[in-house]
Protein backbone atom coordinates (compact mmCIF):
# COMPACT_ATOMS: atom_id res chain seq x y z
CA UNK A 1 0.00 0.00 0.00
CA UNK A 2 2.96 2.24 0.76
CA UNK A 3 4.95 1.71 -2.38
CA UNK A 4 1.21 2.56 -4.18
CA UNK A 5 0.87 5.54 -2.61
CA UNK A 6 4.42 6.76 -3.58
CA UNK A 7 4.30 5.27 -7.15
CA UNK A 8 0.31 8.00 -6.83
CA UNK A 9 3.06 10.55 -6.36
CA UNK A 10 4.69 10.83 -8.92
CA UNK A 11 2.66 10.01 -11.33
CA UNK A 12 1.11 13.37 -10.08
CA UNK A 13 4.61 14.69 -10.46
CA UNK A 14 4.68 13.49 -14.15
CA UNK A 15 0.92 15.00 -14.62
CA UNK A 16 2.12 18.18 -13.37
CA UNK A 17 0.85 18.27 -9.98
CA UNK A 18 2.39 18.68 -6.52
CA UNK A 19 3.08 15.13 -4.82
CA UNK A 20 1.25 15.48 -1.08
CA UNK A 21 1.50 12.08 0.66
CA UNK A 22 -1.92 12.69 2.48
CA UNK A 23 -3.03 9.80 4.89
CA UNK A 24 -6.27 8.26 3.53
CA UNK A 25 -8.54 6.16 5.61
CA UNK A 26 -10.93 3.22 5.20
CA UNK A 27 -13.43 3.00 1.79
CA UNK A 28 -12.14 6.29 0.72
CA UNK A 29 -7.90 4.70 0.82
CA UNK A 30 -9.01 1.50 -0.82
CA UNK A 31 -11.03 2.98 -3.37
CA UNK A 32 -8.26 5.05 -3.95
CA UNK A 33 -5.38 2.50 -3.68
CA UNK A 34 -7.50 -0.05 -6.40
CA UNK A 35 -7.57 2.90 -8.65
CA UNK A 36 -4.15 3.77 -8.60
CA UNK A 37 -2.90 -0.27 -8.78
CA UNK A 38 -4.83 0.12 -11.94
CA UNK A 39 -2.87 2.86 -13.56
CA UNK A 40 0.35 1.83 -12.23
CA UNK A 41 -0.25 -1.59 -13.89
CA UNK A 42 -1.51 0.41 -16.90
CA UNK A 43 1.39 2.29 -16.67
CA UNK A 44 3.66 -0.49 -16.79
CA UNK A 45 2.11 -2.15 -19.44
CA UNK A 46 2.19 0.86 -22.08
CA UNK A 47 5.76 1.32 -21.37
CA UNK A 48 6.46 -2.21 -21.98
CA UNK A 49 4.96 -2.04 -25.22
CA UNK A 50 6.51 1.08 -25.85
CA UNK A 51 9.78 -0.43 -25.32
CA UNK A 52 9.40 -3.74 -27.16
CA UNK A 53 8.67 -1.76 -30.11
CA UNK A 54 12.04 0.14 -29.24
CA UNK A 55 13.47 -2.93 -29.67
CA UNK A 56 11.75 -3.93 -32.52
CA UNK A 57 13.39 -1.16 -34.61
CA UNK A 58 16.43 -1.88 -33.28
CA UNK A 59 16.85 1.25 -30.80
CA UNK A 60 20.20 1.71 -28.59
CA UNK A 61 21.25 4.92 -27.26
CA UNK A 62 24.73 5.54 -25.19
CA UNK A 63 24.10 8.17 -22.70
CA UNK A 64 26.53 11.10 -22.10
CA UNK A 65 27.21 13.33 -19.47
CA UNK A 66 25.27 16.54 -20.21
CA UNK A 67 28.41 18.43 -21.24
CA UNK A 68 29.06 16.30 -23.78
CA UNK A 69 25.89 15.90 -24.98
CA UNK A 70 24.98 20.03 -24.94
CA UNK A 71 28.25 20.06 -27.16
CA UNK A 72 27.31 17.48 -29.33
CA UNK A 73 24.01 19.37 -30.15
CA UNK A 74 25.84 22.47 -30.53
CA UNK A 75 28.64 20.75 -33.17
CA UNK A 76 25.33 19.05 -34.99
CA UNK A 77 23.57 22.18 -35.80
CA UNK A 78 20.38 19.56 -34.56
CA UNK A 79 17.24 21.54 -33.42
CA UNK A 80 14.96 19.15 -33.92
CA UNK A 81 14.67 15.29 -34.31
CA UNK A 82 14.96 13.29 -37.30
CA UNK A 83 15.14 10.07 -36.04
CA UNK A 84 13.90 8.06 -32.89
CA UNK A 85 17.15 8.44 -31.36
CA UNK A 86 16.93 11.87 -31.96
CA UNK A 87 13.57 11.86 -30.10
CA UNK A 88 14.38 8.90 -26.71
CA UNK A 89 18.27 9.74 -26.65
CA UNK A 90 19.33 13.15 -27.76
CA UNK A 91 15.76 14.33 -26.36
CA UNK A 92 15.30 16.32 -29.23
CA UNK A 93 11.56 18.15 -30.20
CA UNK A 94 9.81 16.40 -32.86
CA UNK A 95 6.93 16.02 -34.88
CA UNK A 96 4.25 13.65 -33.99
CA UNK A 97 4.51 12.26 -37.50
CA UNK A 98 7.69 10.78 -36.79
CA UNK A 99 6.09 8.27 -34.75
CA UNK A 100 3.40 5.88 -35.50
CA UNK A 101 0.47 7.03 -34.14
CA UNK A 102 -0.70 4.39 -31.82
CA UNK A 103 3.11 4.54 -30.27
CA UNK A 104 2.58 8.69 -30.06
CA UNK A 105 -1.07 7.94 -28.21
CA UNK A 106 0.59 5.47 -26.19
CA UNK A 107 3.30 7.93 -24.57
CA UNK A 108 0.29 11.25 -24.89
CA UNK A 109 -1.68 9.44 -22.90
CA UNK A 110 0.62 8.53 -20.45
CA UNK A 111 1.07 12.27 -19.90
CA UNK A 112 5.20 11.40 -21.30
CA UNK A 113 4.84 13.84 -24.10
CA UNK A 114 4.59 17.88 -23.70
CA UNK A 115 3.95 20.42 -26.60
CA UNK A 116 6.16 22.95 -27.69
CA UNK A 117 4.56 24.94 -30.41
CA UNK A 118 4.17 22.65 -32.94
CA UNK A 119 6.69 20.39 -31.87
CA UNK A 120 6.73 17.48 -29.43
CA UNK A 121 9.23 16.53 -26.53
CA UNK A 122 9.31 13.34 -24.70
CA UNK A 123 9.32 13.21 -21.17
CA UNK A 124 11.15 10.13 -20.60
CA UNK A 125 15.01 8.84 -22.52
CA UNK A 126 15.50 5.53 -23.20
CA UNK A 127 19.41 4.27 -22.14
CA UNK A 128 20.97 0.78 -23.62
CA UNK A 129 22.78 -1.21 -21.24
CA UNK A 130 24.20 -4.33 -21.01
CA UNK A 131 21.25 -5.44 -23.75
CA UNK A 132 18.47 -3.49 -22.00
CA UNK A 133 16.44 -0.70 -22.35
CA UNK A 134 15.93 1.42 -18.82
CA UNK A 135 14.14 4.66 -18.54
CA UNK A 136 14.34 7.74 -17.01
CA UNK A 137 14.26 11.21 -17.19
CA UNK A 138 14.49 13.51 -20.12
CA UNK A 139 17.38 15.77 -20.90
CA UNK A 140 18.14 18.26 -19.65
CA UNK A 141 17.63 17.00 -15.89
CA UNK A 142 16.93 19.86 -14.45
CA UNK A 143 13.86 19.01 -12.21
CA UNK A 144 13.61 18.21 -8.47
CA UNK A 145 12.68 15.00 -8.92
CA UNK A 146 14.86 13.60 -12.23
CA UNK A 147 16.14 10.27 -12.47
CA UNK A 148 19.66 10.16 -13.91
CA UNK A 149 21.03 8.21 -15.75
CA UNK A 150 24.45 8.52 -17.47
CA UNK A 151 28.51 7.64 -17.49
CA UNK A 152 28.34 7.36 -13.56
CA UNK A 153 25.92 4.52 -14.29
CA UNK A 154 27.80 3.10 -16.45
CA UNK A 155 31.26 3.23 -14.76
CA UNK A 156 29.14 1.84 -11.33
CA UNK A 157 27.49 -1.27 -13.19
CA UNK A 158 30.99 -2.24 -14.39
CA UNK A 159 32.46 -2.11 -10.83
CA UNK A 160 29.55 -4.15 -9.17
CA UNK A 161 29.65 -6.86 -12.32
CA UNK A 162 33.81 -6.85 -11.94
CA UNK A 163 33.28 -7.13 -8.30
CA UNK A 164 30.50 -10.30 -9.04
CA UNK A 165 32.23 -12.23 -11.57
CA UNK A 166 35.68 -12.37 -9.64
CA UNK A 167 34.69 -12.77 -5.71
CA UNK A 168 31.40 -15.21 -6.87
CA UNK A 169 29.06 -13.78 -3.28
CA UNK A 170 26.52 -16.24 -2.50
CA UNK A 171 23.64 -13.80 -2.25
CA UNK A 172 20.24 -14.30 -0.98
CA UNK A 173 19.28 -10.41 0.13
CA UNK A 174 20.91 -7.35 -1.35
CA UNK A 175 20.10 -3.90 -1.99
CA UNK A 176 21.06 -1.19 -4.10
CA UNK A 177 20.51 2.21 -2.16
CA UNK A 178 19.83 5.67 -3.87
CA UNK A 179 18.42 3.13 -6.44
CA UNK A 180 17.56 5.46 -9.43
CA UNK A 181 16.41 3.83 -12.48
CA UNK A 182 17.21 0.46 -10.70
CA UNK A 183 20.29 -0.51 -13.03
CA UNK A 184 22.50 -2.37 -10.45
CA UNK A 185 18.96 -3.98 -9.36
CA UNK A 186 18.55 -5.70 -12.47
CA UNK A 187 21.97 -6.69 -12.54
CA UNK A 188 21.75 -8.20 -9.20
CA UNK A 189 18.39 -10.04 -9.53
CA UNK A 190 19.97 -11.77 -13.19
CA UNK A 191 23.00 -12.61 -10.57
CA UNK A 192 20.98 -14.34 -7.64
CA UNK A 193 17.42 -14.81 -9.48
CA UNK A 194 16.69 -16.68 -5.94
CA UNK A 195 17.54 -13.77 -3.85
CA UNK A 196 15.03 -10.88 -2.39
CA UNK A 197 16.36 -8.09 -4.06
CA UNK A 198 15.16 -4.23 -3.00
CA UNK A 199 15.54 -0.82 -4.49
CA UNK A 200 15.38 1.57 -2.09
CA UNK A 201 15.16 5.78 -3.03
CA UNK A 202 12.96 8.70 -1.44
CA UNK A 203 12.37 10.04 -4.88
CA UNK A 204 8.17 8.79 -5.88
CA UNK A 205 9.59 9.27 -9.66
CA UNK A 206 12.49 6.86 -9.49
CA UNK A 207 10.68 4.15 -7.79
CA UNK A 208 8.21 3.95 -10.90
CA UNK A 209 10.60 4.08 -13.14
CA UNK A 210 12.82 1.78 -10.95
CA UNK A 211 9.83 -0.94 -11.10
CA UNK A 212 8.98 -0.47 -14.57
CA UNK A 213 12.79 -1.29 -15.55
CA UNK A 214 12.91 -3.94 -13.03
CA UNK A 215 9.62 -5.70 -14.54
CA UNK A 216 10.74 -5.10 -18.29
CA UNK A 217 14.17 -6.17 -18.04
CA UNK A 218 13.39 -9.65 -16.14
CA UNK A 219 13.80 -8.91 -12.93
CA UNK A 220 10.35 -9.56 -11.50
CA UNK A 221 11.57 -9.97 -7.79
CA UNK A 222 12.73 -6.91 -7.37
CA UNK A 223 10.66 -4.75 -4.22
CA UNK A 224 10.74 -1.12 -4.91
CA UNK A 225 10.66 0.25 -1.20
CA UNK A 226 10.59 4.20 -0.60
CA UNK A 227 13.40 4.60 2.18
CA UNK A 228 16.12 7.32 3.34
CA UNK A 229 18.63 4.69 2.68
CA UNK A 230 17.95 2.15 5.20
CA UNK A 231 16.02 3.81 7.49
CA UNK A 232 12.66 2.27 6.42
CA UNK A 233 14.48 -1.42 5.53
CA UNK A 234 14.82 -3.92 8.15
CA UNK A 235 16.93 -7.20 8.18
CA UNK A 236 20.89 -8.02 7.00
CA UNK A 237 21.97 -8.17 4.00
CA UNK A 238 24.98 -9.93 1.78
CA UNK A 239 25.52 -7.06 -0.31
CA UNK A 240 24.89 -3.30 -0.17
CA UNK A 241 25.35 -1.95 -3.07
CA UNK A 242 24.71 2.27 -4.39
CA UNK A 243 25.81 4.97 -6.83
CA UNK A 244 24.83 8.30 -4.60
CA UNK A 245 24.53 11.99 -5.73
CA UNK A 246 27.92 13.22 -4.88
CA UNK A 247 28.03 16.97 -6.09
CA UNK A 248 27.20 20.11 -4.15
CA UNK A 249 23.85 21.66 -5.76
CA UNK A 250 22.46 24.96 -4.20
CA UNK A 251 19.57 23.66 -5.42
CA UNK A 252 19.58 20.69 -3.26
CA UNK A 253 17.84 18.17 -6.05
CA UNK A 254 17.85 14.42 -4.98
CA UNK A 255 19.70 13.03 -7.91
CA UNK A 256 22.69 15.45 -7.59
CA UNK A 257 23.29 17.03 -3.82
CA UNK A 258 25.19 15.12 -1.82
CA UNK A 259 25.39 16.83 1.34
CA UNK A 260 28.26 18.31 3.44
CA UNK A 261 32.16 17.06 2.91
CA UNK A 262 31.99 18.65 -0.78
CA UNK A 263 29.64 16.23 -1.65
CA UNK A 264 30.57 13.18 0.54
CA UNK A 265 28.18 13.24 3.11
CA UNK A 266 26.03 10.94 1.76
CA UNK A 267 28.15 8.91 0.86
CA UNK A 268 29.34 8.59 4.37
CA UNK A 269 26.54 8.42 6.12
CA UNK A 270 25.66 5.14 3.24
CA UNK A 271 28.78 3.51 5.19
CA UNK A 272 28.10 4.15 8.79
CA UNK A 273 24.37 2.80 8.47
CA UNK A 274 25.23 -0.22 6.18
CA UNK A 275 28.24 -1.75 8.46
CA UNK A 276 25.80 -2.83 11.65
CA UNK A 277 23.55 -4.02 8.47
CA UNK A 278 26.30 -6.25 6.99
CA UNK A 279 25.58 -9.92 7.29
CA UNK A 280 28.33 -12.58 7.91
CA UNK A 281 30.91 -11.52 4.70
CA UNK A 282 28.57 -9.11 3.60
CA UNK A 283 29.63 -6.46 1.55
CA UNK A 284 28.87 -2.88 0.83
CA UNK A 285 30.01 -1.60 -2.67
CA UNK A 286 30.12 1.90 -3.09
CA UNK A 287 30.56 3.86 -6.61
CA UNK A 288 30.57 7.75 -6.20
CA UNK A 289 32.46 10.80 -7.48
CA UNK A 290 34.60 12.45 -4.40
CA UNK A 291 36.46 16.00 -4.59
CA UNK A 292 39.46 15.97 -3.79
CA UNK A 293 40.73 19.33 -1.91
CA UNK A 294 43.75 20.53 -1.04
CA UNK A 295 45.53 17.25 -2.13
CA UNK A 296 42.77 15.68 0.37
CA UNK A 297 40.01 13.26 0.09
CA UNK A 298 37.55 13.79 2.40
CA UNK A 299 35.72 10.66 2.49
CA UNK A 300 38.46 8.43 2.29
CA UNK A 301 39.77 10.11 5.45
CA UNK A 302 36.48 9.75 7.09
CA UNK A 303 35.57 6.22 5.81
CA UNK A 304 39.09 5.47 7.77
CA UNK A 305 38.11 7.23 10.78
CA UNK A 306 34.96 5.34 11.18
CA UNK A 307 36.09 1.93 10.71
CA UNK A 308 39.06 2.26 12.94
CA UNK A 309 36.38 1.75 15.98
CA UNK A 310 35.35 -1.45 14.21
CA UNK A 311 39.06 -3.12 14.82
CA UNK A 312 39.18 -6.01 12.21
CA UNK A 313 35.60 -7.03 12.21
CA UNK A 314 35.32 -5.16 8.44
CA UNK A 315 38.04 -5.47 5.89
CA UNK A 316 38.55 -2.20 3.34
CA UNK A 317 39.44 -1.12 -0.06
CA UNK A 318 39.35 2.11 -1.95
CA UNK A 319 39.94 2.13 -5.55
CA UNK A 320 40.39 4.82 -7.75
CA UNK A 321 38.80 4.48 -10.95
CA UNK A 322 38.81 7.91 -13.17
CA UNK A 323 41.19 10.77 -11.49
CA UNK A 324 39.44 13.60 -12.92
CA UNK A 325 35.18 13.20 -14.06
CA UNK A 326 33.12 15.83 -14.21
CA UNK A 327 35.74 18.63 -14.45
CA UNK A 328 32.85 21.32 -15.40
CA UNK A 329 31.32 21.28 -12.08
CA UNK A 330 34.26 22.76 -10.56
CA UNK A 331 33.41 25.80 -12.24
CA UNK A 332 31.02 26.43 -9.38
CA UNK A 333 31.44 28.54 -6.48
CA UNK A 334 30.56 25.58 -4.16
CA UNK A 335 34.12 24.42 -4.61
CA UNK A 336 36.62 25.76 -2.07
CA UNK A 337 40.03 24.49 -2.45
CA UNK A 338 38.64 21.67 -5.09
CA UNK A 339 41.75 20.03 -7.63
CA UNK A 340 39.60 17.94 -9.16
CA UNK A 341 36.72 14.76 -8.69
CA UNK A 342 37.48 11.60 -9.04
CA UNK A 343 35.39 8.08 -9.47
CA UNK A 344 36.23 5.46 -6.58
CA UNK A 345 34.79 2.36 -5.68
CA UNK A 346 34.38 1.41 -2.44
CA UNK A 347 34.51 -1.82 -0.26
CA UNK A 348 34.08 -3.08 2.99
CA UNK A 349 33.10 -6.50 3.86
CA UNK A 350 31.95 -8.48 7.02
CA UNK A 351 34.74 -10.60 8.74
CA UNK A 352 33.65 -11.39 11.72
Amino acid sequence: MLLLRLILGSLMVLNGFPFKNHALTGKKQMNQMQALQHSVTGLQQDVRQFLHWLQSQSYAFTTISPTSHTAYLKRSGKTQAANLTDVFGWSLPFRSSLLPDFIFKLLLNNQLLTQKQNLWCSQIRVSSLNGHLLVHSAYPTAEENAVFFGPDTYRFIYALQHHLNQHRPAITRAIELCSGAAPATISLAHYAPKAEIFAADINPLALTYGAINSSLNGAEQVQAIHSNLLQQVEGQFDLITANPPYLVDRHQRLYRHGGELLGAELALNIVKQSLPRLSLHGTLLLYTGVVIAHGKDLLQQAVQQHLAEFGVQFSFNYQLIDPDIFADELNEQDYPGAERIAAVVLTISRNT
